[in-house]
């Protein structure tokens, strides 16, 4: 029965001691504990704050994306309308070379004209010069 008593105080002793680490390591997780989860408040205002600045850019970029597609489209306006002006210059330029071509024609017809007049103007004249 000593041995008992002697047993039971040893193994009483090693749950005091048991208990004593326990609270030691306890009071060591305490602060551990406290700055994890300041650490973990932290993080995850640091992950809102960059989530919101993100989408804060990506707003923006959707914004200049918008005003880069309105700008290509008037762009795009722009060049069709200059491309309908070219055509129809073209066409004036066409028009204009066609017109004076007859014009040309006609005034060649009518130097020919004149000088078949003035030609037979001249051969009554010396006509009546040798009657």
């Amino acid at each position: 029965t000593a041995k008992m008593e002697q047993f039971e105080l040893a193994l009483q002793d090693i749950s005091a001691k048991v208990d004593t680490f326990k609270e030691d390591i306890q009071e060591q997780l305490l602060p551990l504990r406290s700055e994890i989860e300041n650490l973990k408040t932290s993080s995850e205002k640091q992950f809102s704050e960059l989530s919101s600045n993100l989408e804060e850019d990506f707003q923006k970029l959707k914004e200049h994306d918008d005003e880069i597609t309105k700008l290509k489209t008037s762009e795009d306006e722009r060049i069709s309308r200059f491309t309908k002006l070219e055509d129809e210059i073209d066409k004036l330029k066409t028009s204009k070379e066609k017109r004076l071509s007859r014009v040309g024609d006609e005034i060649e017809k009518l130097k020919t004209s004149e000088d078949e007049r003035f030609t037979q103007l001249e051969d009554a004249i010396d006509k009546l010069k040798t009657s």
